[in-house]
């Protein structure tokens, strides 16, 4: 199986690296990144996952419960109607967040992070959901 891409429009990805660097204190801040995930499989060819930006929803201040330059904490009751728009659309949830100062790759606590978000999308939408996880460091996007 080949690679998955991720697809995002230029202003899209723009206006998310524009607000995930733009913290007054330089600490993290996360989004929220809905995708419309494309599976190809064809005879002789390798399947192929595409998942394309269809929405970018910048957390709000009153979603953070805590953050500093190493960690922004967040509570998961605001995301229970994303988590509904993704099984009523068909979209692939998206948690997006930036390290202002490094490490340039996803640390420990982001993974705790991301099980947690995946726990409670699991447990909302059913066992079969996909998850894309961005991280942006030094001015570089990172995906799994």
């Amino acid at each position: 199986m080949t690679q998955p891409r991720i697809t995002m429009l230029g202003s899209q990805e723009k206006r998310l690296a524009a607000f995930l660097d733009a913290h007054p204190l330089g600490h993290e801040r996360g989004a929220i990144v809905l995708f419309r995930r494309l599976h190809w499989s064809a005879s002789g060819i390798c399947d192929s996952d595409r998942y394309l930006a269809v929405d970018v929803i910048p957390f709000e201040d009153h979603w953070v419960t805590s953050s500093s330059p190493s960690h922004v904490a967040f509570e998961l009751k605001h995301f229970r109607e994303l988590f509904r728009r993704c099984d009523e659309e068909s979209l692939v949830f998206g948690f997006a967040h930036n390290h202002p100062g490094g490490p340039a790759n996803f640390s420990d606590v982001d993974d705790a992070n991301e099980e947690t978000l995946l726990t409670a999308i699991k447990n909302r939408n059913g066992s079969q959901v996909h998850f894309v996880a961005l991280l942006r460091s030094q001015g570089v996007w990172k995906a799994r």
